[in-house]
């Protein structure tokens, strides 16, 4: 189940004796408004043994991603490790106040704008609580106000669809999740509030709220290692060494590291700054053309023609070496060598050409780690983990 303002009153013993075994309990909105029923129902809903977790109401009209998520975390939004807390939930959804603020379903925001303020929203609650926050929306919603963005794969879904008939299911999900964590079927029923369920049984819903979530989508647990720091330093001393020859000075790896952690940057930022460096120029000859043939060398694993080196010499000498290094980087023969590499290497097999346009899609998006996170969440790669490859 899950409440907010609107049922200030709960009676948990009947809930917990009725079988619900977890709440979400609204705690913000936007960035002015902290319920006042917050703590009472929080202390109820631990009263009785529910597993609960706190969300916040967005309204992406008012303010950053960033404001919002730091006033949800000042006012409730926190994680424990202490075997009965869900993690902190953004719920985003249409807008109500259409009629107050002039806007529209979407907040008056572009689909791109709105896909990084959800971003801003995750990351600063994640760098905060050190979890990464599920996500409640409904798949029209999605599809309407991000363009279906699939890159949020690895935030936990709480899917809100309301049918006639329950065997109907959740329906559809949006983009980029391949199952959900929690279904909210109906506004009322059983329970004080909306009525949700957990996809799994009440010992899986224990190891999701510690976040290996057995019950949770296989996408969040990929996201999980992806994002920790053992992965990021195996990520950065591969860099190093496939790209300068050597091995990355010890401050330098923890440099880069706390960066990371705080959301700054990417791995792929790493490596393209790597290649752009003084030190790579220099190992390659020293001079714009040589640069640029191993430029083509390295990141498209080919030859080029002398006017083509001499095309990006010049373009060298006029942007610099860091914006060159991102051209190349970013192209989509680029991103289809290394997804080509990352299929070998997790789905052992090259990609049919379908699945390597949508990843290459996806990576000019996401990046290499949102690609990864992707291909190791995906049903093939579980199926090939459980055979032994």
């Amino acid at each position: 189940m899950d409440v907010s303002g609107w049922q200030p009153n709960v009676d948990w013993k009947t809930a917990w004796a009725d079988g619900a075994r977890f709440v979400y309990i609204k705690t913000t909105e936007s960035n002015d408004y902290a319920s006042s029923h917050f703590s009472r129902q929080w202390s109820g809903a631990t009263s009785v043994g529910m597993v609960r977790g706190a969300y916040h109401f967005a309204n992406p009209y008012e303010s950053t991603g960033a404001v919002q998520a730091n006033w949800f975390v000042d006012h409730g939004g926190t994680w424990s490790a202490d075997g009965r807390t869900l993690p902190p939930m953004l719920d985003i959804e249409y807008d109500p106040y259409t009629g107050s603020d002039g806007t529209n379903s979407c907040y008056g925001l572009s689909q791109p704008v709105m896909s990084a303020w959800i971003r801003e929203f995750s990351n600063t609650v994640q760098a905060r609580t050190g979890v990464v926050p599920a996500i409640y929306s409904t798949t029209n919603w999605w599809k309407l106000c991000t363009g279906n963005d699939p890159s949020f794969g690895s935030n936990p879904l709480f899917v809100a669809r309301w049918p006639e008939d329950l065997a109907d299911g959740p329906g559809t999900l949006p983009a980029g999740w391949g199952d959900f964590s929690l279904w909210q079927y109906a506004s009322a029923g059983t329970f004080p509030g909306d009525q949700d369920l957990f996809n799994g049984d009440y010992s899986k819903l224990h190891f999701w709220e510690g976040f290996l979530a057995t019950g949770s989508p296989r996408s969040s647990i990929a996201g999980g290692f992806v994002d920790s720091a053992e992965y990021r330093l195996l990520r950065i001393d591969a860099a190093y060494r496939d790209i300068l020859g050597r091995g990355a000075e010890e401050s330098g790896r923890q440099g880069w590291l706390g960066v990371m952690q705080n959301g700054g940057i990417t791995t792929d930022d790493i490596e393209t700054t790597l290649y752009s460096s003084e030190e790579y120029y220099l190992k390659h000859g020293g001079t714009d053309t040589s640069y640029a043939r191993a430029l083509y060398d390295t990141l498209l694993g080919r030859d080029g023609s002398q006017s083509d080196y001499a095309f990006w010499a010049a373009l060298v000498a006029q942007h610099g070496r860091a914006w060159v290094t991102a051209q190349f980087w970013n192209c989509t023969e680029t991103i289809g060598k290394r997804v080509g590499a990352m299929y070998d290497r997790y789905l052992g097999r090259q990609p049919d050409a379908g699945g390597l346009a949508g990843w290459v899609t996806l990576g000019l998006r996401v990046g290499d780690s949102g690609v990864r996170s992707g291909l190791t969440s995906s049903d093939e790669y579980f199926a090939r983990a459980q055979s032994g490859h």
